[in-house]
């Protein structure tokens, strides 16, 4: 299933020496599930990747009703992260639709993204890919995601959750690898 052998970490470091500006965003891992998840480690580890080569973290937090209150990022991620990381709250499934998500990476120069999160076949996807939002019988309006905004995703199976990852990680631009 991979397109790009090797670890997601070993390639953020090759990508780092480069002109290129690494950040990382955590969608929708939001709440605290009564027992551990299995993607939870390499979620931490690279965090803590992050905050050793001092990469920028954003944190999506789905909110779809504007009067109830967020839904804060879960305490086991929020532990790895300084206390200013940015969040961004999103009222659908793309973390680019209707948010300044776009504009904070492009004031911080990040042009490849290290995305990872909930859900692998919804918000994930649609953050990374773009896509429709609506029902299959009102599809509404693409909306670009990363790619379509000229951004490299650089993820892999054990830092995302939720669903199958399909058929978007062979998407340009979308760097799928086999292990951290």
């Amino acid at each position: 299933m991979p397109n790009f052998p090797g670890s997601l970490l070993d390639n953020v470091q090759t990508a780092i020496k480069r002109p290129d500006v690494v950040g990382v965003v955590v969608v929708d891992e939001q709440g605290d599930p009564p027992a551990a998840y299995p993607q939870r480690p390499h979620q931490q580890q690279v965090l803590l990747f992050a905050a050793r080569f001092g990469l920028p973290v954003w944190l999506i937090e789905l909110n779809p009703n504007p009067a109830n209150p967020n839904i804060a990022t879960r305490t086991q991620l929020r532990a790895f992260l300084p206390q200013n990381v940015p969040v961004i709250t999103k009222r659908g499934l793309n973390a680019f639709h209707n948010t300044n998500l776009l504009a904070q990476l492009q004031h911080a120069h990040v042009d490849t993204i290290v995305l990872m999160g909930f859900a692998s076949n919804q918000c994930v996807k649609l953050t990374a890919v773009g896509g429709h939002e609506g029902s299959p019988t009102n599809p509404g309006p693409f909306n670009d995601g990363a790619t379509g905004l000229m951004l490299t995703v650089m993820t892999c199976q054990n830092i995302l959750r939720g669903g199958s990852v399909g058929d978007w990680i062979a998407t340009p631009g979308v760097e799928f690898y086999e292990r951290v």
